[in-house]
This record gives structure tokens, C-alpha cells and sequence, in this order.
């Protein structure tokens, strides 16, 4: 069965399409239209108006483009094919890059939830892969050798001949650009084909073009209710289990950017260990979140390498020469021509992501467990209101001055809790299908 659905909202901040405004104004801060019904859910992802393919003038590429945003996007995104391409969108030109990951169905449904989980990591790198090699080229080097060979021998008898041919054929090409400013749009999990699609869009607002710098003297409250406003968001909306996205703050007028981490949770039948494996998996979605703001902050180099090898031989032979080692050669004739025809192809596929710097201050993280407890989500968020504040504080930590300590004073030691019934939750035997929606609320591109 085909997954792929909208996420209703609770608040004010993203997830749902919408037109696109070619700069921020006092719509980018209305509260999205909620959908009521699956169906309404479907319909933010139908192209609503007419779609055209045009050459821009300054780049001589081609162009999808629509009347919002959300429609350019979709029309991309719904043909789930693996590449790149350019959408024009009321803040200016575009990206939209899709990446696909298959995995198998196992009797063991965490072996399944892994697969799965890295199908989506997969499809991540292939997206990211698709997008800087549109925007940054491929290098690329090629070799192609053919080889004929003929041999002929005429005796008393009749004439012979041998001939053989080798066709080699050297592929290799790589791509390599550091990203910054891409978000995750949508994720699908088409169960009936073992297939997830990871889509990626870049647009000049995701790019930071229209970042609004916080005011010096920004209250507290603000921040606060900022930092509420994007935890609701995202816990009341779709959280994929790989990439980030950008999110306009209406408490503070700034752009928050939220990172995405997954981790499946293991099953033990011992409660104490379950619930270890429940903690080990939530650390490891906070590290996973974390590292995906990073690569969405500071920059994320992606690599891929591809290689080919592939060599065919073909033979026509009607007689077969030999040697007695002392000189002597002999020639065999055979009653029929033997024909032999030969191909082998080797392929080999790398991606590299590489993240590295330090993430400012302040950066606030959450956990979410799936429904069937079987997977935690984790989102990273950075404001920086947020952070500046924490930086403040770290300040004014560092110069402190305690010159008390008082002793907490002396207590009695509470008495063991009494043995209680094993109500651990735990995954569930069936495997449901993945995140599948669209993640990043067409105003914010």
C-alpha cells in the first residue's frame, strides 16, 4: 500500500503549503489552515493550478513553475524520480531533489525498522547527492577500448581463421559541494514496493536571503513563547527521520532551525533492560538531531563517487592452436565454428556527509516516541534569541561570586518502593509504515 498524506497542524508556524510571497510579510505569520479529514490531508499534495515548464533567461535552464509554490513543488516531488530540478517560487529560484532507498521485510520486525530507518538515510544522501550535482556539476572521466583481433591459417587442406574481441569500457564520477540551506519537504514510505523518497528543496529564504536579525532588546517572554511555539509545532506535526528544515517564529520575528534524528528502540522481555534500550535510543535520536543542524547551519560536504567497470568478449574460432613446449605447434581444426560471447560489469556506489563545527548555545532538543513505541524522534532547535540568551547566562555563571553554601539539611531515606507490576511499553510485534508527508510549510520556501 502507498503511504503519502499531509500532517494537520496545532499552531501557527509550518508544515502546511501555501503560497509563497516573494519576501516576508504579516502572511507569512497567519495560522495555517488546519485539515479536519484525511481527504482535506491529501489535497495539500494535489497540484491544484496549471504547471509550466519554462527557460529561465538568466540561467538558460528549464523551470517548473506554478502559481504557489506548493503546486511547482508537488509537481516535482510526484513523479518520485531520483534527480534534480529547477522550480521558480515567489522568493526566486529553486531546487527541488528527490533521493529514493529500497529495504527488505524481515521476520524480525527491528531488523525491518533498521532497514527501513536506513532506507531513509539512503534516500537522504541520494537527494543530497542529486542536488549538488545540479547546482555544482559532476566531474567525470571515461574510457572506452575496443580490441579485434584476426587470425588466419591456409593449409593444403583449407583455409582457417580465429578472431576474437574485447570491448572495455572505464567509467568513473564524482560529486562534491558543501550544502547549506536546504530543507526536507516531504518523505514517503511506499510499503507495496519496499521504497521510501526523500525530497529536498533549497530556495533563496531556506538560504537565509530573508533572515531577520533579532532585536537587541528582545523580552524574555518572546523568546519563550518562540521556543513553545516551534516544540508544539513540531510535536503536533510530521517528523521524518533524517534532515532539518527552517520554521518562520511569529514570537520573535526570527527563522528557528530544526533538526531531525531517529533511532529504532531494540526489544528485550526484561523490563529493566527495555527500558535502557529505550533511553540508549533516545541519546542516539538527540545525536542524530544535532548532527543534522549542524549540516543544515554550518554546512554539510557531500560527496559521492560512482565507478564502472565493464568488459565483453566475443569469440569466432574454428580451430585451436597448441604448443608441445619444445617448439613443436600444432593446429587442430574444429568440425563446427565455436562461438562464445562474454560480459562482466562491476559497480560500485559511495556516498560520504561530512558535518563538522560547533553548534551555537542554547540549542534546545526533544524526544518523541512513536505510537507503536517502536522508534524515537528527536528535533534539534536553534532560535538565536534563544541563544544568545543561553550565552548571557553562561556569562553570568562564570562570573558568579557564591559565597554561601548551605547544607541541605539532614532527611530521612525514603523506603523502597514497593514492587510494582512490569508495565514497560514495549515496540510492537507489526511494523508500521514510515513518516510520509510533506515536512516544510511552503511559506517558509
Amino acid at each position: 500500500m502507498k503511504h503519502r498524506y499531509s500532517i494537520p497542524l496545532l499552531s501557527t508556524l509550518w508544515l502546511l503549503a501555501a503560497p509563497v510571497q516573494s519576501a516576508p510579510s504579516a502572511d507569512d505569520f497567519l495560522p495555517p489552515v488546519q485539515a479536519s479529514t484525511p481527504e482535506q490531508q491529501q489535497q495539500l499534495e494535489q497540484v491544484k493550478g496549471p504547471v509550466q515548464e519554462v527557460k529561465d533567461p538568466a540561467t538558460g535552464q528549464t523551470a517548473v513553475q506554478a502559481e504557489t509554490a506548493q503546486d511547482a513543488i508537488n509537481h516535482v516531488v510526484n513523479k518520485q524520480s531520483a534527480g534534480a530540478e529547477m522550480i521558480k517560487t515567489g522568493s526566486g529560484l529553486g531546487w527541488v531533489a528527490t533521493g529514493i532507498g529500497g529495504y527488505d521485510v524481515m521476520e524480525n520486525p527491528t531488523a525491518t525498522r533498521i532497514a527501513k530507518r536506513n532506507a531513509y538515510v539512503k534516500a537522504f544522501l541520494d537527494a543530497k547527492k542529486n542536488l549538488a550535482e545540479a547546482l555544482n556539476g559532476l566531474n567525470a572521466t571515461g574510457r572506452t577500448q575496443l580490441v579485434e583481433q584476426m587470425e588466419l591459417v591456409t593449409d593444403a587442406k583449407a583455409d582457417l581463421a580465429n578472431f576474437a574481441a574485447t570491448q572495455e569500457e572505464k567509467l568513473e564520477q564524482a560529486v562534491q559541494m558543501l550544502l547549506k540551506g536546504f530543507v526536507v519537504y516531504a518523505v514517503e514510505d511506499d510499503t507495496a514496493k519496499k521504497t521510501v523518497y526523500v525530497s529536498i528543496v533549497t530556495t533563496p529564504k531556506t538560504r537565509g536571503q530573508f533572515n531577520r536579525p533579532s532585536p537587541n532588546g528582545m523580552e524574555a517572554d518572546s523568546i519563550r513563547d518562540g521556543l513553545s511555539q516551534a516544540l508544539l509545532e513540531i510535536q503536533n506535526g510530521l517528523i521524518p527521520p533524517v534532515g532539518g528544515k527552517i520554521i518562520q517564529v511569529p514570537a520573535t520575528g526570527e527563522i528557528a532551525f530544526v533538526g531531525f534524528g531517529s533511532d529504532v528502540i531494540r526489544m528485550s522481555d526484561n523490563a529493566a533492560m527495555q527500558a535502557k534500550m529505550r533511553l540508549n535510543a533516545d541519546k542516539i535520536a538527540q545525536m542524530r538531531a544535532k548532527d543534522a543542524l549542524v549540516g543544515m547551519i554550518i554546512g554539510d560536504d557531500t560527496r559521492w563517487k560512482a565507478k564502472l567497470d565493464e568488459e565483453t568478449r566475443q569469440a569466432i574460432e574454428q580451430f585451436e592452436t597448441s604448443d608441445d613446449g619444445q617448439g613443436n605447434v600444432t593446429r587442430q581444426r574444429f568440425d563446427k565454428a565455436r562461438e562464445t560471447s562474454t560480459n562482466a560489469q562491476k559497480s560500485s556506489e559511495q556516498y560520504e556527509s561530512i558535518r563538522k563545527g560547533i553548534l551555537p548555545p542554547g540549542v534546545s532538543s526533544k524526544t518523541f516516541t512513536s505510537k507503536d513505541d517502536a522508534e524515537v524522534y528527536a528535533v534539534a532547535v536553534y532560535i538565536p534569541s534563544v541563544s544568545q540568551q543561553a550565552a548571557q547566562t553562561a556569562k553570568e555563571m562564570s562570573q558568579a561570586q557564591l559565597l554561601d553554601n548551605p547544607n541541605s539539611g539532614t532527611g530521612t531515606v525514603p523506603a523502597a518502593p514497593a514492587t510494582q507490576e512490569d508495565n514497560t511499553p514495549r515496540p510492537q510485534k507489526d511494523v508500521a509504515p514510515g513518516p510520509t508527508g510533506t515536512v516544510s510549510r511552503d511559506k517558509d520556501l
